[in-house]
């Protein structure tokens, strides 16, 4: 089994990888308080893994932008509803950090770090799903 903490991603996957890597400075963001940097990081990791399955789905729009609760109900759609609430998390969280007087409170994101890993592993699995047959 892989797990996208240690394992690298192919790099036709270029989303994917800018998904991680965001990840990988919100976990270091959290690590140093810096919590509202942290969650605007988190958010659009999932966004981007987000975007990378739906087109890996042969979802489009137009010049590749998509407006983000299009992709979020794509997302659900294409999973069934399993997988869509982690971005309507997300962006909620995000929005407190960079819209709102309100900050962050540490500990907030705790449970959404392995949301988010276990997300970008769910999209590595099913392009690699796709890339075997």
């Amino acid at each position: 089994m892989f797990d996208l903490r240690r394992d690298s991603i192919h790099s036709r996957w270029k989303l994917l990888a800018k998904a991680r890597e965001n990840l990988l400075c919100a976990e270091d963001a959290t690590n140093h308080q810096w919590h509202n940097a942290s969650a605007s990081r988190l958010y659009y990791a999932v966004y981007q893994a987000g975007k990378e399955f739906v087109e890996a789905n042969g979802e489009s729009r137009a010049k590749g932008r998509w407006e983000h609760p299009d992709l979020f109900n794509m997302v659900s759609f294409l999973t069934r509803g399993q997988e869509g609430s982690i971005l309507n998390q997300m962006r909620h969280i995000r929005q407190l950090a960079d819209y709102e007087r309100a900050a962050v409170r540490p500990g907030q994101l705790s449970n959404e770090f392995n949301r988010a890993w276990d997300f970008l592993n769910f999209v590595y699995s099913d392009l690699l799903k796709k890339n075997a047959t």
